[in-house]
């Protein structure tokens, strides 16, 4: 079996949600793997900037996952708690702020994800609610 990468995007006018679930059979981290592709999954043409709502992580016990912004120095998004098993969940728009946006140089939108500490049968389900511009 090959490491095993699941990804569901839907899209209502300019709102998303992307879930992104890996499974591994090896120690091979996730360097910068593309989690949501802009370009490929923004509703209705709206592919300039993502704004991120809320994010929802799952880790294994021996595994740590960071997400990204994608920009010419990619830019941290959000950290899950290495040796944690229980849900990380950052809701941005709980401070009264529609999300929070990269505006860094060379940001084009998409979503990274970078792993450390990867074993074999080691899982991480990332939720992420956004809105496209």
């Amino acid at each position: 079996m090959a490491t095993v990468n699941t990804k569901y995007t839907k899209t209502e006018g300019r709102n998303g949600f992307t879930s992104f679930h890996t499974l591994w059979d090896s120690t091979t981290d996730h360097a910068a793997v593309t989690v949501i592709d802009l370009s490929a999954d923004g509703a209705e043409g709206h592919t300039n900037s993502i704004t991120i709502q809320k994010v929802k992580i799952l880790c294994s016990a021996g595994i740590d996952a960071q997400l990204l912004f994608n920009a010419t120095s990619n830019v941290p998004l959000i950290n899950s708690v290495l040796g944690s098993t229980e849900w990380l969940e950052v809701d941005y728009t709980e401070t009264g702020m529609s999300g929070v946006q990269d505006s860094s140089a060379g940001a084009d939108g998409d979503i990274l994800v970078t792993t450390t500490s990867a074993a074999s049968a080691d899982e991480m389900l990332v939720l992420i609610w956004w809105r496209s511009s």
